[in-house]
């Protein structure tokens, strides 16, 4: 995804973008916690009117993910 898009007035398309982009973890992933062929669809939240900042989370748990300089971090 381009730095365009993240900054797009479309609201859902900066969104999309910005959980299109691979996230930069400083922990341990939820993903390296779930078992093979365990449940893969993912809930994403934003705050209202925000394209910067989301939560996703699964029936492992949740992680909040900020877009930094075209990374999710």
């Amino acid at each position: 995804m381009d730095q365009e898009n993240l900054q797009a007035e479309d609201l859902q398309a900066a969104r999309q973008a910005a959980i299109s982009l691979p996230v930069q973890f400083s922990f341990k992933s939820l993903s390296s916690l779930e078992k093979p062929g365990a449940n893969k669809e993912y809930t994403y939240i934003f705050p209202r009117g925000d394209s910067s900042r989301y939560m996703y989370g699964n029936n492992v748990g949740n992680t909040v993910v900020e877009v930094k300089d075209g990374v999710d971090v």
